[in-house]
């Protein structure tokens, strides 16, 4: 994994905050963001729209950490792998390629 993606409110800012001080990462001011967080190997960064972003090497252990810290599932395996084109009731296709012939 490199790139960790979540949703939050503006509320979360400041328990999103305490989570990376208290792993010691260092603050940067961003445009059109709350902060970004770094380390040595890891970027976090609490957008303003609300997006929030982990990125770099070997991130399964802070991702893991912080999902536990902000009492979020990891709903990765819980989707249905199983599922059939029966499963379905209704299809949308089209065998126009859009070339205007």
């Amino acid at each position: 994994m490199n790139t960790y993606v979540k949703t939050f409110s503006s509320e979360f800012e400041k328990k999103i905050r305490k989570f990376f001080e208290e792993k010691n990462f260092e603050f940067e001011e961003m445009q059109y963001a709350f902060y970004k967080a770094k380390q040595q190997n890891c970027n976090a960064v609490f957008y303003k729209s609300g997006k929030f972003v982990i990125q770099g090497k070997e991130i399964e252990k802070l991702v893991s950490e912080f999902e536990t810290y902000m009492q979020i599932e990891n709903n990765i395996n819980s989707v249905n792998q199983d599922t059939t084109s029966s499963d379905y009731d209704c299809y949308i296709g089209t065998d126009e390629s859009g070339k205007g012939d």
